[in-house]
Parts: C-alpha cells; sequence; structure tokens
C-alpha cells in the first residue's frame, strides 16, 4: 500500500432600465426635483452651496469644489443641500470604501500564497492526500478539463473554494457599513460609488491574474491555468460591478441626463460609456466557442478592448474628479502590472535568447518537430514567428520536450537502417522521409525541441516551412512552468521526500511535458519512475526517442529511459484504471501522478487518481 498519492495536470501547451411611468416615479425624481427647489428658494442670507463637478444632485461632492476649468458642463440650478453636504459621514463611508477595496485586493494576493504553505503543515501523509485528491476533483461531475456543453470548463473543488470566496467578499463589502441615517436615494448613491470603486480594483486583479509574469506565480504552487480560471471569473464580476454602478447612476439621475446634451456631451460621461462598453465586447468575445474558432482575432481584440477600458476607465474618473482623489490609483496598478508585464518582462526574457531560427521538421501527416539551437529553456516558453505572419506581437505557447538537440544523420525512419518500426505504414513512412535531422554543430548541440500536432493557422504555416531548406526567424520568451515557483523541489522534478514514486501517463504530442520529467539528471530522483505512453502512430515515437537517445523497441512490452519504465501503446489506449490501481499497489511511499494528453484523457486519470486518494489506497 502506498501511504500518500498526489495529482498533477500537466495542460498540452502544444498548439491549442427599464424605463419607469411617468406616475410611478421613482424616489429619485422627486428627490431631484427637491434638490432644485430648496436652492432656488434659499435666503440669500444663507451660506452659499458650493457647486457639485458634475453637475449632478444626490451625491455629496468630495471636494465642494467647484467645475473644473476642463470645459465641463455646470448646472447653476443643481446645488447640493446643506444638509447632505455638510454630514460628514458621508465622506467617512466614502473613505471606508477605499479601506474596503485594500481589504479586498490585499485578501485575493494573500489567500494563495498562504494556501501554498499547506505541503509544510505536519499533517499525516493519508490526511494529506485526501485533501489534495477533494480539492483536485471537479466541483461538478466528472469533467474538468473537457468543456461542460462547449461554453466553458467546471473548476475543480479548490478553484471553486477561492470563486466562491470572490463573490462572498465582493458582495459583503459592498453592503456593509453605510450611515443609518441616509435616506434610500442616499444609500443608493453610496452603493453606486462603492461597487463603481471595486470594479476598478477587481479590474487590477483581472490584469495582475492573466499576466504571464504575475509575481503570484513565483510565490504560490498555483499554476497558471488556476490564475486564467481566476482572471475570467474576476473580470465577470468586474463588469457585473460596473453594470449596477451605470444603473444607479442612470435610473436615478434619468430626468437631468436625458434632458440634458450638455451631461450627455461630456467626456467624464463619454469615456464612461466607452469604458463599460469595452467591458461588455471583451466579455462577449472571450466566450470559449468564439476563442476556439477565432484564436487570432480574439487575442487581437482582447488586448485593445482591454487597453481601451483601463484608459476609459482613468479618463473617466480624470474628468469628474482630476487627480485630488485616489480613485485613479486601482487603475494606475492595472496599468503598472500590465506595463511590468508586457513592457518590460516580456521583453527581458526576450532579449535572453535574442534572434534565432526554427528548423521545421514533419514527423508524419499529424506532427512537426521544432528545433531551436543554441537556446536553453524548461517548462514551456512562448514562440514569435514574424517572417510568418504581419502579426508580430503573436505569439504561442509551446512544451519544451527536450533541453538539447543531438546530431543524427538520416531520416528517423531509413528502410535501409535496419531501424524501420513493424507498426508505421507506408503513408507514415513516405511522410517521414520529408523529415529531416541534420543539425550543426558537436554531437550534441544546445538547443530546445518541441513537438507541435498541427491545427490550423501558425501550423499550417510552419509546416510549408519544413523540407524547403528555410529557416524562418523566431523569438523565445522563456522560461514558464513550475521552474517559476520558489517552492518547486528541483529542475524538472515535481517530485519530493513525501511523493518520490513518479506516474506519468501521455497521450500523443502530451510526451512533450513528460519528457522532462522523467529524464536522467534530476536534482531530486524519484524512487520509481513509471511512464506510460500511448500514441497513435510509430513515425512520432521514433522522433521523440531520437531526440532523447533513447531506443524504440515497439516489440517489447516496457522499455527503459534513463531510470524510467516506459511502456508505448500505438493504435490503442491503456487501460488506465487497472495501470494506476496496480502502481498504487506495487509502490511503497507517496506518489506523484502526471498526465498530459487529451482532455478526456486528462478528465479520466484525474478521476480515477481522486479516487484512489479518497477510497483507501493509502
Amino acid at each position: 500500500m502506498v501511504s500518500s498519492i498526489r495529482f498533477l495536470i500537466l495542460g498540452t501547451l502544444a498548439l491549442g432600465a427599464q424605463d419607469p411611468s411617468k406616475t410611478g416615479v421613482s424616489h429619485w425624481r422627486s428627490f431631484t426635483s427637491n434638490s432644485k427647489v430648496l436652492m432656488n428658494h434659499a435666503p440669500m442670507s444663507a451660506t452659499p452651496h458650493k457647486q457639485s463637478t458634475d453637475g449632478l444632485p444626490g451625491l455629496a461632492s468630495d471636494d465642494g469644489s467647484a467645475p473644473s476649468a476642463r470645459g465641463e458642463f455646470s448646472n447653476p440650478n443643481l446645488r447640493w443641500t446643506t444638509k447632505s453636504n455638510g454630514d460628514g459621514q458621508f465622506q467617512g463611508t466614502k473613505d471606508m470604501a477605499e479601506r474596503f477595496g485594500i481589504i479586498l485586493i490585499a485578501t485575493c494576493i494573500l489567500i494563495p500564497i498562504t494556501s501554498s504553505l499547506f505541503h509544510i503543515l505536519p499533517l499525516p501523509l493519508p490526511l494529506s492526500s485526501r485533501v489534495l485528491a477533494h480539492l483536485e476533483s471537479p466541483a461538478l461531475g466528472t469533467h474538468h478539463a473537457v468543456s461542460f456543453l462547449g461554453f466553458g470548463f467546471v473548476p475543480t473543488r479548490g478553484q471553486a473554494l477561492f470563486l466562491v470566496y470572490l463573490w462572498i467578499i465582493n458582495i459583503a463589502l459592498s453592503t456593509v457599513a453605510y450611515p443609518s441615517s441616509a435616506s434610500k436615494e442616499e444609500l443608493a448613491s453610496l452603493l453606486g460609488h462603492r461597487v463603481g470603486l471595486f470594479s476598478f480594483v477587481n479590474l487590477a486583479l483581472t490584469v495582475l491574474y492573466a499576466s504571464r509574469n504575475n509575481m503570484l506565480l513565483h510565490l504560490t504552487n498555483w499554476t497558471h491555468s488556476t490564475f486564467l480560471v481566476l482572471h475570467r471569473w474576476t473580470a465577470v464580476i468586474a463588469v457585473f460591478q460596473a453594470l449596477i454602478h451605470s444603473a444607479i447612476y442612470l435610473h436615478g439621475y434619468q430626468d437631468v441626463i436625458f434632458e440634458s446634451a450638455e451631461i450627455r456631451h461630456s467626456r467624464y460621461w463619454i469615456w464612461g460609456v466607452a469604458a463599460l462598453t469595452a467591458m461588455l465586447l471583451l466579455i462577449r468575445t472571450s466566450s470559449l466557442p468564439l476563442r476556439r474558432r477565432f484564436y487570432e482575432a480574439f487575442l487581437a481584440s482582447h488586448i485593445v478592448l482591454s487597453v481601451l477600458i483601463l484608459v476609459g476607465s482613468i479618463l473617466h474618473i480624470f474628468y469628474r474628479y482630476g487627480w485630488r482623489w485616489r480613485y485613479q490609483a486601482w487603475i494606475m496598478v492595472a496599468l503598472g502590472v500590465w506595463g511590468f508585464d508586457r513592457l518590460l518582462a516580456r521583453p527581458l526574457r526576450l532579449l535572453r535568447a535574442g534572434i534565432r531560427e526554427a528548423q521545421i521538421s514533419i514527423v508524419d501527416e499529424t506532427y512537426l518537430m521544432i528545433e531551436i539551437a543554441s537556446v536553453k529553456a524548461e517548462g514551456y516558453v512562448y514562440l514569435y514567428f514574424p517572417s510568418l505572419s504581419w502579426r508580430v506581437w503573436e505569439s504561442h505557447p509551446f512544451s519544451v520536450a527536450a533541453v538539447s538537440c543531438p546530431a543524427r544523420v538520416g531520416s528517423p525512419i531509413d528502410p535501409g537502417s535496419g531501424t524501420a518500426l513493424p507498426e508505421l505504414t507506408e503513408k507514415n513512412r513516405v511522410s517521414s522521409k520529408q523529415f529531416r535531422t541534420n543539425i550543426p554543430g558537436d554531437s550534441r548541440t544546445p538547443g530546445i525541441v518541441f513537438f507541435v500536432r498541427q491545427k490550423g493557422g501558425l501550423t499550417s504555416k510552419l509546416r510549408r516551412h519544413a523540407g524547403d531548406g528555410q529557416r524562418p526567424k523566431v523569438l523565445v520568451e522563456s522560461s514558464y512552468g513550475t521552474g517559476m515557483c520558489l517552492f518547486r523541489h528541483g529542475p524538472h522534478s515535481v517530485t519530493c521526500s513525501k511523493y518520490p514514486n513518479l506516474v506519468c501517463v501521455a497521450g500523443g504530442v502530451g510526451i512533450t511535458a513528460v519528457l522532462p520529467l522523467i529524464q536522467t539528471g534530476n536534482s531530486l530522483p524519484p524512487v520509481k519512475t513509471e511512464l506510460y505512453w500511448g500514441v497513435r502512430n510509430a513515425a512520432l515515437v521514433e522522433a521523440v526517442t531520437k531526440v532523447v537517445g533513447q531506443s524504440a523497441d515497439l516489440t517489447a512490452s516496457k522499455t527503459r529511459w534513463g531510470h524510467a519504465d516506459v511502456s508505448i501503446l500505438v493504435g490503442k489506449r491503456f487501460e488506465l484504471r487497472s495501470v494506476l490501481e496496480d502502481a498504487a499497489r506495487r509502490m511503497s511511499g507517496g506518489i506523484t501522478f502526471a498526465v498530459c494528453g487529451p482532455p478526456e484523457m486528462a478528465d479520466e486519470v484525474r478521476s480515477i487518481v481522486t479516487e484512489l486518494g479518497i477510497g483507501g489506497w493509502l
């Protein structure tokens, strides 16, 4: 029996207001009218009422100053009442909202960090395994990697717990600590102000979670895919809050707004509408069906709309308050994170390798191999091919299969060499003759190797450059992945003293993410390593084995790659339940399971492993 079970999913990274009636007016209309009457009939001896900076009644001005000299509108009939403007508790409520914003963003950063320290707790291994198994299970059903009805993905229970926290903390902080003496209209105004502020806070979190160079990737053991899940839901919350903010003010001031062209043409109003429109468009164009079908268009529109949201939001604040208040600080944070990632961190990573050449080889009709010499990287990288498209900013993630390129002579399937595999079909044999493997340099030239499944877009363009002697220019943005985490156990290693055994399951080109885990030379070699690889045809097997310098005897049930026992099935599928249960019986000590392959296979392995962790295989 094993003492504990741990599970790791390796994602495959190879290119892939209602109009109110005239009779039932809202209380806001009578409140607005009363404000006008009060001001127009105020005694001359009364203290002059200070004018709003936006000309809208019902919400005390933050500073009571006269309208800005920036050309914004001013309506002398719309002024604050002495009662509302003189009550300092309203300003205190707004200050409270800013403190709540700090609490919101601080907890959403600290919780991932503190939860990553879970592994250092002195918990019994059986208990630790059961907790991890529960957290890795899908929140609903058995599918996580496979989309739900094609519209989205079901988060794991661990991800769902944090998403629930996001909703609860936003709702709670939006609905507490209002002055008890405030009227319904004033409470609505304060609520509109607060949710607008929280929308800015969540925009900062949204940008942070999406960043490739997110600091949390270094300070936590959470994966980038998990942060992308949080990125999407935080964006939804931010848009939802912006809609509430807009609806409250539109409903409360509809008479003033729709009767005054001066307001509708004001710059702060225009930029606010532009930012909200961009938010709605971004959410719509980010749906899974559109992302999959029009990925390049999605990527470009996502960047443009994101910039419009941030710029529109900060101009909305500037033309309303200028720089006198702190509301713009959250957008500045978002712009700072965005700028650090795209204008500093990414260029610095690109400079490490400089401009290189990529050698593209055809493995068969499905797979390609990309080799880039004189580059070192691990995990996964983003590749730019500026010579293949006018969209030079586009990059795509690829898992690094090997960190060096062995010089080889001849094709991987050479009938004269005696190395042809019995399972290789004639169709694959013809395609494989185009597989160019000569790499200049010594017996092993430093470099990185990728195996890619051809789909559309970029991979189709890469295939056209295979075998023609040309080497397209490439920029390498590296390295990303588990190596970024400060809690990692060593290069390419996912094992640790608590979980020393390693069982890897790969499907097709998913072998690219698994190979570095089983290569020799790990700083913490596992007690036992096993690889189960199911692949459609033998050409990919031959290409992979030549890259890693191993044999490819498919007639044997098992082979040995370094310290790993490798089982390969061509054109068949493993009975995963029996394979994984057998491994759990045989291995003593904790086991780390790693899987990379088709979504259906990843979900099946996840389901089996979590059952092993929860069901007593300890």
